[in-house]
């Protein structure tokens, strides 16, 4: 069945939307992160026609708001009949809502002839809005831009395995953050392979400003001259904030007295509470900072001596690549587009075999004790990003692989 045409990808004020992102939330983690930078791409090179639905709101929906004309669904519109299904489905027993039912939910959503998942979270509801812009002789395009690898995915995707085929099945064209990705989606949720490009996640280049790092460096280091090494992310097991305990544990002896810092989070969840216990019983409280997450992380990696990566499970963390874009030397453990990253300026020797703490110690101490090596890498990496991974690079060929 033919898809729906499209007159123009540059669309006249006034004119019906051409494309529909769908997100999960709009939380200052990667990938709302990355489609914000992408719809401000969008903007600036006078796209319109774009609009954008979202299952959750969160600190970033203003910022949202202001460059594309935003809904909250769990807010405004989403049914109880579509909760009941999704709950259900997730469970393995799916309910079949009457056809006149599904979707009604959604119809302050203006149909639009392409339809783009921004992650697997959001697939189901970008699956009835393309749906319902179908036609009995035209469908709507629906594409997934996948940001998660198998964890999250088996966590997210329907449990039944013939609902989770019919799911992924309707999609038209899958966006893989990385290799590992794309891996994923073809060897173990059986995605035709033709159906997968790969585009890898980019940023804005950050731009903080010197009274901004100045202040985060004093806010890390406590006003000492004692080397920061800081991890960025949300505080979930899944970015392994318990290794970033074990790994400051084990530099505690170094002679350059290292101090850690985590970025990201919120201080009333579980993990927290967990690692600050955790922190405790090691000894480390004096010794590794928790801040939650800071609407300028830009200015803390800036601000920072080197950048880990603990994480067990990450597509591609855009923590690392503005690390690399302030030429900050990064060790991470071996997950995701970070093994792409620091492959492409040859030093595999900073890729550490998850869970391999007492290696990324070593990895880390060598840097610490060798400053002219550390920038080196790190200006290697600021290169690196500068020519491949800015939004500049990677929009055009985004939105083409989305409208093409």
């Amino acid at each position: 069945m033919p898809h729906l045409p499209i007159d123009s990808l540059v669309k006249r004020a006034g004119a019906g939307p051409t494309v529909t992102f769908v997100g999960h939330d709009a939380s200052r983690t990667g990938a709302p992160v990355m489609l914000y930078s992408f719809l401000r791409w969008l903007q600036t090179e006078e796209i319109e026609g774009v609009q954008l639905v979202l299952l959750a709101g969160g600190p970033m929906l203003a910022d949202y708001q202001a460059v594309v004309p935003t809904q909250v669904l769990s807010s405004r519109v989403l049914t109880g009949s579509e909760v009941i299904a999704s709950v259900t489905s997730s469970l393995g027993h799916p309910l079949h809502m009457p056809q006149t039912l599904v979707g009604v939910g959604l119809r302050s959503v203006a149909a639009s002839p392409i339809v783009v998942a921004n992650t697997l979270a959001s697939l189901g509801t970008a699956k009835l809005l393309a749906d319902r812009a179908s036609t009995t002789t035209m469908t709507a395009r629906l594409v997934c831009h996948v940001h998660e690898l198998d964890g999250v995915a088996q966590r997210i995707l329907p449990a039944s395995l013939a609902n989770r085929s019919s799911l992924l099945d309707s999609v038209d064209r899958f966006i893989a953050a990385s290799e590992a990705v794309a891996a994923m989606l073809v060897d173990r949720l059986c995605v035709d392979a033709s159906k997968v490009t790969v585009i890898e996640e980019f940023i804005e280049r950050p731009n903080p400003t010197p009274a901004a790092m100045a202040a985060a460096r004093k806010r890390m280091s406590g006003g000492t001259n004692r080397p920061v090494i800081l991890n960025v992310g949300a505080m979930s097991h899944r970015k392994g904030p318990e290794r970033f305990v074990d790994l400051m544990s084990t530099l505690a002896d170094h002679p350059s007295l290292p101090l850690g810092v985590w970025l990201g989070g919120e201080r009333n969840s579980s993990v927290w509470a967990e690692t600050e216990h955790d922190l405790a019983n090691s000894n480390l409280a004096d010794t590794v900072l928790l801040l939650p997450t800071q609407e300028d992380s830009a200015s803390y990696i800036a601000a920072a001596d080197l950048v880990v990566s603990t994480a067990i499970e990450d597509p591609f963390p855009l923590s690392v690549l503005e690390a690399a874009a302030a030429a900050k030397a990064v060790v991470a453990f071996e997950s995701g587009g970070v093994i792409d990253m620091l492959s492409a300026v040859d030093h595999p020797e900073l890729i550490v075999p998850i869970g391999d703490t007492l290696g990324m110690s070593a990895a880390v101490a060598s840097l610490l004790e060798n400053s002219q090596r550390r920038e080196l890498i790190g200006s290697q990496l600021a290169d690196w990003v500068g020519a491949t991974h800015l939004v500049q690079h990677m929009a055009p060929v985004l939105w083409q692989t989305v409208t093409q």
